[in-house]
């Protein structure tokens, strides 16, 4: 039932309270008291939790050091792990603030991420890149490592950590070939969604190895041996309409929401972000901004047909972050 509540948007705290529990019912004297019959006199104690350290002490165990266990929050977690830190008097849970400097291995990417909740019908869509001064997301060639530090690197992965399923077109797969894994930072992977119409994602494709779970959404033309390929190799496989553009977002979409994606961060490509612009179906958008000028090469967004300015994507509930020598600029989509 307490998960129900918070499930509602009850935290924690308030949930244990409606059911006539106290905020926190846990006493350690059992652990104590096992540490003692071992013979164990002192330990070094990894938790976030001051109130552990404190009853260990009471009861005769020599607390030498606490070491605090961060991790990155994730959408469905951030409120759990925001009242252990504000009401409970957790060492932050979730890492370290996102204007810390430097970036701290768990950083707390919530703020860029907003109030995560689409509508009923599809995930919430978070539209995430990086780019020169100048709006360039790789240089004519394709060449786009690396546009952003180290530090703006990590926070991405921190957003990948943070959400259901990370999304790309398959032209980045083939032309990156990323993983689309959560590395730089202590967190789990989110599922991987590769958009191809025809299946031409090549078979030595990082994205198909078994680090994380990999789904493929494309159409009808796609052949039947190809599907049955990746399927072979535990690949998902998901036939949507198509469009003019390719894939139809809005199928794809939904296709994922009843696979139980509920937040997407989408990567990119060039093409893909503008798909997902041009059908107006991004709830947030996050743009890293490096201190380069590139000059030509790949624009972040295309045509979005806009003939007035009055016409334009407008951004909303705005905040800007430092991440090394990169700016973060964070807004939601009107």
């Amino acid at each position: 039932r307490a998960y129900m509540l918070q499930e509602s948007g009850a935290d924690t705290i308030d949930a244990n309270c409606h059911l006539g529990f106290p905020p926190d019912a846990r006493t350690y004297d059992t652990a104590a008291g096992c540490l003692g019959l071992l013979g164990v006199r002192s330990v070094r104690l990894l938790t976030n939790n001051p109130s552990k350290a404190e009853a260990l002490t009471r009861a005769g165990i020599d607390v030498e050091r606490t070491v605090p266990l961060q991790t990155s929050p994730h959408v469905r977690n951030i409120e759990y792990l925001n009242a252990k830190e504000a009401r409970l008097g957790h060492l932050a849970p979730a890492g370290v603030p996102l204007d810390g400097n430097p970036i701290g291995e768990a950083t707390n990417v919530a703020p860029l991420l907003g109030r995560a909740a689409g509508p009923a019908w599809r995930p919430y869509v978070v539209l995430k890149y990086a780019q020169t001064v100048d709006g360039r997301i790789a240089t004519r060639r394709g060449d786009a490592k690396w546009i952003s530090s180290e530090a703006e690197r990590r926070i991405s992965h921190g957003l990948r950590a943070a959400c259901d399923a990370v999304l790309v077109g398959v032209g980045t797969a083939i032309i990156d070939d990323p993983q689309l894994t959560v590395r730089m930072v202590p967190g789990s992977s989110p599922l991987r969604v590769v958009l191809d119409t025809t299946l031409r994602l090549p078979s030595t494709a990082r994205v198909l190895d078994d680090r994380a779970g990999t789904v493929v959404i494309t159409t009808e033309p796609a052949s039947e041996e190809r599907r049955a390929a990746l399927r072979a190799r535990a690949v998902g496989v998901h036939v949507v309409d198509s469009s003019p553009r390719g894939v139809d977002l809005g199928s794809a979409l939904q296709t994922l929401q009843t696979l139980g994606v509920d937040s997407l961060l989408v990567e990119g490509g060039a093409r893909v972000i503008t798909s997902f612009f041009a059908e107006k179906l991004v709830d947030r958008l996050i743009v890293g901004i490096a201190p380069t000028i590139m000059g030509t090469g790949i624009d972040a967004v295309g045509d979005l047909g806009v003939a007035h300015v009055a016409e334009s994507v407008r951004l909303t509930n705005r905040s800007v972050h430092q991440a090394g020598d990169d700016l973060l600029v964070a807004a939601d989509v009107s």
